[in-house]
């Protein structure tokens, strides 16, 4: 092999391995935007505001069960509100989770199951949250959650 055969075969050699590099699939993020969730309900039922400040995007909205819309300053301002509800006896446990991406856009869908201890009552609630990766980090934009009714006996 010539001087010039082997430059152009480590030429040819660098340029695949750039090629692969530059081609390979991002890692996928669900395993991220589940735990993200997991983070986001956890904050709300210990009112831990520093969580949800790095979740929740400043032009959150959220669609109430009733159809009524609550802003992030709105979910806030439920924070200084009584004791976080993990002090009361209510737990929520995300389940049937789905996450469907569309580049840096994430939608979850899943329930929600609500345990209340005083007064013992157990809420079911099937949600859709949508995620927008922003600046790097993945951000909760909006959020639609409906009431599962018990079915009929």
């Amino acid at each position: 092999m010539t001087k010039g055969s082997k430059f152009v075969a480590v030429v040819m050699a660098a340029l695949a391995v750039a090629g692969v590099a530059y081609g390979a699939a991002p890692a996928d993020p669900t395993a991220e935007i589940l735990r993200i969730d997991d983070q986001w309900v956890d904050a709300i039922d210990r009112h831990d505001r520093a969580t949800l400040d790095a979740i929740v995007a400043p032009d959150h909205i959220e669609t109430t069960p009733r159809g009524v819309l609550y802003t992030r300053a709105q979910l806030f301002r439920f924070l200084d509100g009584p004791a976080p509800r993990s002090a009361t006896g209510q737990t929520s446990k995300l389940s049937d989770r789905q996450v469907h991406l569309y580049g840096n856009t994430a939608i979850v869908t899943g329930i929600n199951t609500i345990t209340n201890t005083t007064p013992a009552s157990i809420v079911t609630i099937r949600f859709t949250d949508v995620f927008v990766k922003l600046d790097g980090r993945w951000r909760a934009v909006a959020a639609h959650t409906s009431r599962v009714e018990p079915a009929p006996k």
